[in-house]
């Protein structure tokens, strides 16, 4: 069972006691005012109230009628509830915090005093402040944190992902960075704008409003000015009066300026009506984003009229965004319909003024309950991601009796993540909403609780390590949704090389591996079903890179873009493969293998496909060096001109199947500027060759062999009607 997820179970534990003595002393012989209680429904008894048949044969009463109950009665009974679920939470948090802490100093080694540490997640936050010698700790819930650490005149640190675990770690020792300045400048129609206010904000941070830096206002430059930031990434909002707003990711390695133009709007119009009724529909928020490239991307809102019409000043640029909500409407477009309708959208980058039908339809609502797949108990509290292929997640969560309702979502394929430790379905979860479906959808929900696995880190002599990374593989889609839903499932060894992880999944295989810089042990797998007896022992040691090229085997050049993929061949198991892409001299690099024989296999899509060439990795070398071959295979190259012989842009393509095989192998590009083009890559076989341009007749090529290099295509122009 998870440590980050058991207060669950404590605190509904706790709160039924509770509930249930209070109970007792309000009502000695009946069931909760205005409730009936789940023993009625599981023995399959009538609901309070309800008639039944007495012996002979007439109606008898089985629950005598309550008398109406004083509210003061009731506010008293609901305020000492809430006390107890209280102390009932508090005794649970208490169990599960561990302690964590370490030590701040400067650039030179000296202590930070008086600095202060905030951790944040989604759920809460914690404070701490330096001592006197830059030492701090504290008594925190375990999890994944974003942690920003700030000290007056001295700078500030901020880090992603933290995980604090089990196990108190005082060894921490933290350099803060000077600060920096962003200065921005907004500009429309080459004049500075007065009065936009800026506002400024990490982006990863998950604590509302820690991380929020103070707002500041143009001033006649159009200038506004932050200081004392810290490296990272932030996004940048700008409200522009009578505009609209600004929004730009700005990552802050040193001191800054960003300079950004309002460009000229055009009008976007339309109507949104309700896809039933035809009706119009009043009150609908419509929210537009474009952007400009290389630049910002400007958002803009308006709300439809009572008939339904809307009109709205669009800053010129690509369309990235459209949304429109409603009161009782799924949003529209669908995932499915979003990218018709940014198609529709492209004018507004040339000054077009597009008009817009909204269809809104009423949408799916699923709920359902969530329980424990053993004993069938209800899971309050439990948060659920519905994750589409296309569009914007949408999250639920359970409530006391375990039940979640989701209404007015648009239909697709969603993939469901839970969100909260200590739980697991026994499969991946999906659910596909047909579209046009008008009833509820049920979709109940049974989890595992997790398990615990721990163990030890040590060196290849036994010694134990400190501070090395814990952390599981394996497990499939289920372990992947997990960790991309925030869930850390890794942990760090410490002072005498053990560990623990409480957010295992109970049913599947997985893999546990340590690293410790280039030091990283075999993997250790873990059956979960059937867990193991004793603590697992992971053994550190030597890693090796691999670095080399990749050759074109004609001509010996180097092969930029090309991915070359490493795999496992044989023991020690568990070890995991690498893909790298080669940098423009045809270089790629692989760092911390663990040795073992390996196939190397070098990929692009204009070459042969290549065999693997078979490697062995030794830990006596710190480094191993290849070089790897790509066949360009047979040519297809040549020049397309128009009638006169000038050179013509479009598109040239070449398809067919290669003797001896079934599959179709083709090859495309774009023409160059004198009109030539080299498709390469093609085995002995049967082609043809298709060239297209714009304004003039399309022009085809067949039954070529491969090797055909001075190929050529005379494009006649497309007749101009009544010329």
């Amino acid at each position: 069972m998870s440590r980050r997820a058991p207060w669950l179970l404590i605190l509904l534990a706790l709160g039924f006691v509770a509930s249930e003595s209070l109970r007792d002393t309000f009502f000695p012989s009946s069931a909760p005012h205005g409730a009936e209680s789940e023993a009625f429904e599981d023995t399959q008894a009538p609901p309070h109230g309800a008639a039944g048949e007495n012996e002979a044969g007439g109606p008898r009463l089985l629950v005598s009628p309550r008398r109406p109950e004083d509210p003061a009665g009731i506010a008293a009974r609901e305020a000492a509830l809430a006390a107890a679920r209280a102390a009932a939470a508090a005794q649970a948090r208490a169990a599960l915090q561990v302690t964590w802490g370490g030590a701040l100093v400067d650039a030179s080694g000296r202590p930070v005093a008086g600095a202060r540490i905030v951790l944040a997640n989604e759920v809460e936050s914690f404070t701490l402040t330096t001592r006197e010698d830059g030492t701090f700790d504290g008594a925190l819930l375990p999890g994944r944190y974003d942690v920003l650490i700030t000290a007056l005149g001295r700078g500030s640190l901020y880090l992603e992902d933290y995980v604090v675990d089990g196990v108190a770690r005082l060894d921490l020792a933290l350099q803060l960075a000077p600060p920096l300045t962003l200065s921005f400048v907004l500009e429309r129609e080459g004049r500075g704008v007065e009065g936009a206010r800026a506002s400024l904000k990490l982006t990863r941070w998950r604590w509302a409003g820690q991380a929020a830096v103070a707002g500041q206002v143009t001033d006649a430059a159009g200038r506004a000015v932050f200081a004392e930031l810290h490296a990272g990434t932030y996004e940048l909002r700008v409200d522009v009066p009578q505009g609209p707003e600004l929004v730009q990711t700005v990552e802050l390695k040193e001191d800054r300026e960003i300079r950004a133009q309002v460009p000229s709007g055009t009008q976007l119009s339309g109507v949104v009506r309700d896809a039933s009724t035809k009706g119009s529909v009043a009150g609908a928020l419509l929210r537009v984003v474009t952007a400009v490239k290389d630049g910002p991307s400007f958002v803009c809102l308006a709300t439809s009229e009572a008939d339904g019409s809307f009109r709205l000043l669009v800053p010129k640029g690509t369309p990235r965004e459209i949304a429109v909500t409603a009161a009782g409407y799924a949003p529209w477009p669908s995932p499915r319909e979003q990218g018709r309708v940014l198609g529709q959208l492209q004018g507004l980058a040339a000054g077009k003024e597009p008009v817009l039908s909204v269809p809104l339809e009423a949408g799916a609502a699923v709920s359902g309950r969530i329980t424990q797949q053993e004993t069938k108990a209800p899971l309050p509290g439990v948060s659920l991601l519905f994750r589409p292929r296309r569009g914007p997640n949408v999250h639920a969560t359970s409530d006391a009796e375990g039940r979640y309702v989701l209404e007015h979502i648009n239909p697709g394929r969603y993939q469901i993540v839970v969100e909260t430790p200590g739980w697991f379905p026994e499969q991946p979860l999906e659910l596909d909403i047909r579209a046009g479906r008008a009833e509820p959808i049920a979709f109940d929900i049974a989890l595992l609780g997790a398990r615990t696995l721990e163990g030890v880190v040590v060196m290849s002599a036994g010694a134990p390590v400190q501070g090395a990374r814990v952390w599981l593989t394996g497990g499939g889609q289920i372990v992947k949704s997990a960790r991309s839903a925030g869930r850390p499932l890794e942990t760090f060894s410490g002072a005498r090389g053990t560990w623990q992880i409480h957010d295992v999944p109970p049913h599947l295989v997985v893999a546990v591996r340590a690293q410790l810089g280039a030091l990283e042990a075999v993997p250790v797998f873990a059956n979960m079903k059937q867990p193991p007896a004793g603590p697992l022992k992971l053994t550190l040691a030597g890693t090796v890179n691999l670095a080399g090229r990749v050759l074109d085997q004609g001509t010996g050049e180097p092969v930029p873009n090309a991915r070359v993929q490493l795999t496992p061949k044989g023991p020690p198991w568990g070890r995991e493969g690498r893909t790298v892409t080669t940098d423009a001299q045809g270089a790629f690099r692989m760092e911390g293998l663990i040795p073992g024989d390996f196939d190397a296999v070098p990929r692009r899509g204009d070459y042969l496909a290549s065999q693997p060439r078979a490697l062995t990795l030794s830990a006596d070398d710190a480094e191993e060096r290849v070089e790897l071959a790509l066949d360009p295979g047979l040519v297809l190259a040549g020049v397309v001109s128009d009638t006169s012989g000038r050179a013509v842009g479009g598109t040239v393509a070449a398809d067919g199947i290669p003797d001896g095989q079934t599959s179709p192998l083709r090859r495309s590009q774009p023409l160059g500027a004198d009109g030539r083009f080299r498709l390469t890559g093609f085995a002995p076989g049967v082609y043809r060759v298709r060239v297209n341009a714009k304004g003039f007749k399309g022009q085809t090529l067949e039954n070529l062999r491969g090797g055909e290099n001075r190929l050529r295509f005379s494009l006649e122009p497309v007749p101009v009607p009544g010329s």
